[in-house]
This record gives structure tokens, sequence and C-alpha cells, in this order.
């Protein structure tokens, strides 16, 4: 191309500031995006973060190499030639110009374009509550949480005949709430464990590991948190009440028999202790932490969900 011919592309970025320029003084409205006294684009505010820098500014607002990147499908910026990454920063400068005069006129107050806007910072709000929520746990909780071994030979010794015993469990799944309730009912009512086991696993006879119910031998510290507690309860024969497990539904657990078994010793169970009672004491200060935070807020409840 001669020297002397200007690109299409150059010849834009000259002309729409002098377009603009040209309006605001024949409307006489320094109000207008565009029409405040700006600093130069090539010498933009510092920004926080250098990893990110910014490729552009377009009437005060700026495009960053995340937003670019982002834009053309978060792909490794190495898969993009330098014209491909100019060609889509011209159309980012585009978009946000019409994003700005489309503001300007009012059309944001668009049904179809509110409603998705809303969905999307919607969607954005709840990736920020589940990121906070993750990142002050681990920080302000997992990370300064300490357990001494003292504190964990007192648990040891005041629970020593449950942690020293295998505990041989049957249980019985439900994925609904009612069906699980009339089972309970059967079981109180007198009919055994077996009968109900035999009705809700009609095939066990061709299963791999004998009984579907019979879940073996295990020790108390194998068992989830809200099993344990139950089962603790348990005198051999008797079942549990309800147990809500999240999706995996419902169950209904029974002591088949419990045997002890000195092997356990603390030393023996002390890594798995040592987890078990960290992950409780989390738990238990997080939940009081949340309660405390609750009472100090100022919480208004405005309609049913």
């Amino acid at each position: 191309m001669p020297k002397n011919k200007m690109s299409k592309t150059r010849f834009i970025q000259v002309l729409i500031p002098l377009l603009l320029s040209a309006a605001c003084v024949l409307a006489g409205l320094t109000t207008l995006p565009g029409c405040q006294n700006k600093p130069a684009a090539s010498s933009p505010a510092p920004r926080a973060n250098p990893d990110d820098p910014v490729l552009a500014v377009v009437n005060g607002r700026e495009i960053t190499r995340s937003q670019l990147l982002s834009s053309m499908g978060n792909n490794p910026e190495s898969e993009f030639s330098e014209q491909e990454k100019q060609d889509a920063l011209e159309q980012l400068v585009e978009h946000e110009l019409i994003l700005q005069k489309g503001i300007e006129l009012g059309l944001d107050s668009d049904q179809g374009y509110d409603r998705i806007i809303r969905k999307m910072e919607n969607r954005l709000l709840e990736v920020k509550r589940k990121q906070m929520y993750q990142l002050f746990y681990k920080k302000e909780f997992l990370e300064k949480a300490q357990i001494s071994d003292e504190s964990l030979k007192e648990y040891f010794e005041q629970n020593q005949e449950h942690i020293q015993s295998d505990y041989y469990l049957q249980g019985l799944s439900f994925d609904e709430e009612n069906k699980a309730r009339k089972a309970l009912e059967r079981l109180a009512g007198g009919e055994s464990f077996e009968k109900l086991a035999l009705e809700l696993y009609p095939n066990h006879r061709t299963a791999k590991h004998g009984k579907p119910w019979d879940m073996g031998k295990i020790s108390l510290l194998q068992l989830p948190d809200k099993w344990r507690q139950e089962v603790m309860k348990l005198n051999i024969g008797q079942n549990t009440g309800l147990i809500y497990f999240g999706k995996s539904g419902y169950r209904i657990l029974r002591l088949a028999d419990k045997k002890p078994n000195p092997a356990l010793t603390f030393e023996a169970v002390r890594k798995q202790l040592f987890i078990d009672r960290r992950s409780q004491l989390l738990e238990e200060q997080f939940r009081e932490y949340k309660k405390e935070l609750r009472n100090k807020a100022t919480i208004s409840m405005q309609n049913t969900p």
C-alpha cells in the first residue's frame, strides 16, 4: 500500500473523535458520552492489575486484554495471530461505541435486552457469592484451625467404647421421603427389617455382593457424621429414624451387630480422628459465626420464594 494512503481502520480511528467533537459543539452539549473533557486514550489512569493491560479506551471506558480474549472464546492467546487480535479489538471498539450510543438513546430499557442482562447479572452475582463463601471459609476458618493432641485424646477417651468397635450395619435407601416414612411406620409396627429389605431389593439373589442392604463391617470413624450420631444411639437389632442424605435421598440404618476391636488404639485412629474432629469443629464454629452475622445484620424478608 502506498505510504500516502491511510488504512480504513486508521481512517475510522481518526474520523470518529472528530465527528463526536463536531456534534458536541453544534449541539452545545457537554454531558453526552464523548462530550466530556477526558484524558488522552494513550494515557489512561493506572490500573491495579498489570497482568491485564488496557488495550483501548473508548469515551473513558477501558477495554482490557482479558476482555479481548474473552470475546475470542478464552482460547490461549498464542493461537491467534497479531492481525486476528487487532481485528477482534477493532470489533470490540465498535461494539462499545454502539453500546454507549444505544444507552444514550434509551434502548437499554428494551424488555428483551433487560431480561437477558438481568439473567447474566444474576448468574455473575451467584458466582461471586459462592466463590467468596468458599474463599472466606478457607482463609478465615480452614487455614486457622488448630486442634491439640490433648483435645483429640480427650475425645477418644470419652468415646472409646464406640471408637474401638466394629459395627455391622444394614441399610435401606429411598429416593422419596413418603416411601421412607411408610417403611419406618412398618418397622415401628413390628415388621422385620429383612422383610422390608426383600421387598425393596427383589432381585437381590442376582447381586454380585450378596444382600444389597448388608453394609458389612465398618468402624465409627468411617461413617459420615450424619450417620454416626444416630448409630451411636443404637443397641443391636435397633434401627435409626430417617436420615436425610442430600441428593442420595433418605436412609434407614439397622445395627445388626457390634464387636469390640482393641486394635483401634488412639495411635491407630489418630490421623482419621484429627480429620474428623477438625471437620466437626470447623462446621460448628462456622455455623455459630453465620448465626452471629445474621443476628447483627438487618434482614427483611419481603416475599415468599
